[in-house]
């Protein structure tokens, strides 16, 4: 008889982060566009500013679909693509310190990507 490969706890923290980042970051778009704001004129314009934010969006949402169903396949392209996700992520992060001087959420959530970046670097994950 065959014996199934035991399915890493780090795997499932990691997926519960991404997915728990996500959906932070979704509700945060969505509460400062349509609560705060009022408006979704900076979202739908065409600038430097809406076209990062689409790429955020569009970066957000693939990682809800393609890390999970990746990681659970075991497959070699989600960890490339979580690779790229975090990398922007870390960007974006950095761009926020020095936009706007907020460092406690965002030495916090540096460290949290700089941390999963590592897992991806570990063997097990490989």
């Amino acid at each position: 008889m065959r014996g199934r490969k035991d399915f890493p706890i780090g795997i499932v923290l990691f997926i519960i982060f991404i997915i728990v980042h996500g959906a932070v970051y979704l509700f945060y778009l969505t509460d400062s566009f349509l609560f705060a704001n009022g408006d979704l004129s900076t979202f739908l314009s065409v600038s430097l500013d809406s076209i990062v934010m689409w790429i955020d969006v569009f970066l957000i949402i693939l990682s809800l679909i393609i890390i999970p169903y990746g990681f659970v396949k075991r497959k070699n392209w989600a960890r490339l693509y979580a690779f790229v996700f975090l990398s922007w992520s870390i960007v974006r992060t950095i761009v926020y310190i020095a936009m706007t001087g907020e460092k406690l959420i965002g030495f916090l959530l540096l460290v949290l990507f700089f941390i999963s970046m590592m897992y991806l670097l570990s063997s097990p994950v490989k």
